[in-house]
């Protein structure tokens, strides 16, 4: 992730990617008392705990390392830089082979820097990549030359875009220029777009007259030297489509699952997203060019934007700085129950009104879920411990059969849940007849009831039995209902209904089970009881062996 003047807020993500301060407000817990011009930042494990730690770049202080304590609380360690350097672009990758992550600073009129770490979080002292004094907003790290080591492309503004190959020591050779162009790139993203198996070069720029670019990276055959082209291999490159407004930022990312990179830009208006033929052309995936709009109800800035399965269901969603109001995106695919690589019209991340210029998505607490890390400008570095989230109810009409005569085992219908957390949960359930004169379905089904329980927010299957007695009497078809009631560990508001009741249908002369088809949506916010980190539940309602009927979802 890059920044633009910010200082860093972690958002913890509880379920489905809504994020807030879990304490009743909106605003986060702060992250040190510092409020430095932070135009970058990022996270890797520093002193080798297994936890993600935080690095800022500063433009008008040092550098500054937060040590994660496990929790995704922050104690300030060392410091590394000048106040005079103005970093502008940061990252974090081994770049000597020694298993930890090292530094790279991107400058203003200065040169930029290698800090190798020493183990423990701690950085020795600066290495200049070349003696270039380069305007530098951005900076990306990857294998181009295909040798094994990180070589560095530099994003300068108003001057050419360097390529500096890895010696493998953490330190690179002298720069070539990637091209002839001189645009205002604000950010560099590599990755193989044509499919070829060589990393490829996005270079973003601001200026609007400035088409974006991507350079094709190719060997060539006489020497084996990184040459970048267009895709037919003639040019110096070739533009990418063209922009609404001024570009500040992209990705390069499978949003659509097909397994190759689709491309998204975001500019200082409408954004739009771009999905790749698989050869590298990037338009609507139908054979348009002009791609899909990211936020036409309500254009804003993005100075920067990260791609994460926010809410668990196998898709990558989008966060966006805004330097306002920052935004997520849910991916339509997996529980949105649409096509993956759309994206809905977005919500509010929170209502902190902030000057956000950078945003990442990583696991900064450890409960196997991605939070979100911003920086804002002249605001102090928060954590937004996030016990908020969104509550849909969901009854999925697949219904299975069962045959039971009285000879056979009962009707099992199982609970079960998927998610983890640290506080309890539970739900009551009872079974009831439709029909309370109906005697005889009485006689044909016990009406059991009972609370199922989850201790400690770990997730395992619960199983209720339904006795169906099977007799040679016509009664007719016969309904019982079974009820859950009284979700504990969920906080519900006056949206969801007190207790859900599932229709049951005793056919008459086979005993067969039914459970029938009903599709149900609701939106709400639910709070974790008892301060556990916040879990997703889902309640799965099956019949015999983990036959689909329905499921249920509460939050926590």
């Amino acid at each position: 992730a890059t920044t633009r003047n910010g200082v860093v807020s972690l958002y913890r993500n509880s379920s489905l990617g809504l994020f807030g301060n879990g304490f009743g407000g909106v605003t986060g817990r702060a992250i040190g008392g510092e409020r430095d011009g932070s135009l970058s930042a990022a996270v890797a494990d520093l002193d080798g705990d297994g936890d993600l730690d935080y690095v800022v770049g500063n433009e008008n202080a040092l550098n500054r390392v937060h040590i994660n304590q496990g929790d995704g609380s922050f104690v300030l360690g060392s410091s590394f830089g000048s106040a005079t350097e103005a970093t502008q672009a940061l990252l974090l990758r081994d770049l000597d082979g020694d298993g930890d992550a090292d530094v790279v600073s991107g400058n203003w009129a200065a040169p930029n820097r290698v800090y190798l770490n020493q183990g423990d979080g701690r950085f020795g002292a600066a290495l200049d990549v070349s003696a270039d004094a380069n305007q530098t907003t951005a900076l990306a790290v990857a294998d181009l030359d295909q040798d094994g080591n990180l070589d560095l492309v530099v994003g300068n503004s108003g001057q050419r875009n360097r390529l500096h190959l890895g010696l493998g020591d953490g330190t690179f050779a002298a720069g070539t220029d990637i091209s002839e162009d001189e645009n205002f790139t604000e950010a560099v993203v590599l990755g193989d777009v044509d499919g070829d198996g060589r990393v490829d070069v996005l270079a973003i720029n601001k200026a609007q007259r400035e088409r974006n670019r991507l350079y094709i990276n190719v060997a060539d055959a006489q020497t084996g030297a990184i040459v970048f082209t267009d895709r037919q291999g003639q040019a110096e490159g070739e533009n990418l489509p063209e922009a609404d407004d001024e570009s500040y930022a992209a990705l390069l990312v499978d949003l659509d699952g097909d397994g190759d990179l689709d491309y998204i830009d975001g500019s200082s208006g409408l954004s739009r997203y771009y999905l790749n033929d698989g050869n590298g052309l990037y338009g609507d995936g139908l054979g348009g060019g002009v791609g899909f709009e990211l936020n036409p109800d309500r254009p804003h800035s993005v100075f920067a934007l990260d791609a994460g399965d926010v809410d668990g269901d196998g898709d990558l969603d989008l966060v966006v700085a805004t330097g306002h109001v920052n935004r997520l995106y849910l991916n339509q695919g997996g529980l949105q129950g649409g096509i993956q690589g759309r994206f809905d019209y977005g919500s509010d991340l929170n209502a902190d009104a902030l000057g956000t210029y950078a945003i990442a998505l990583a696991d900064m607490d450890g409960d196997s879920r991605l939070d979100v890390v911003t920086a804002n400008w002249e605001q102090s570095n928060r954590y937004y411990p996030n016990l908020t989230a969104l509550l849909t109810l969901r009854v999925v009409p697949e219904v299975s059969s069962l045959v039971v005569t009285e000879s056979v085992d009962p009707v099992q219908l199982g609970i079960g849940c998927l998610g983890a957390g640290s506080g309890d949960a539970s739900v009551d359930y009872a079974f009831e007849l439709a029909n309370e004169a109906n005697s005889a379905a009485e006689d044909d089904v016990s009406l059991v009831s009972g609370t199922l329980t989850w201790e400690g927010g770990v997730c395992e299957a619960k199983q209720i039995t339904l006795s169906v007695t099977f007799d040679d009497q016509l009664e007719g078809d016969e309904v019982v209902y079974l009820v859950l009631s009284n979700p504990q560990g969920f906080e519900d508001n006056n949206e969801l209904p007190s207790q859900r009741r599932y229709p049951v249908t005793i056919k008459d002369g086979f005993s067969t089970a039914v459970v029938a088809e009903e599709t149900t949506t609701t939106t709400t916010a639910a709070t974790t009881a008892g301060g556990g980190g916040g879990a997703l539940f889902w309640l799965l309602l099956v019949a015999a062996s983990a036959c689909l009927l329905h499921h249920t979802r509460w939050a926590r």
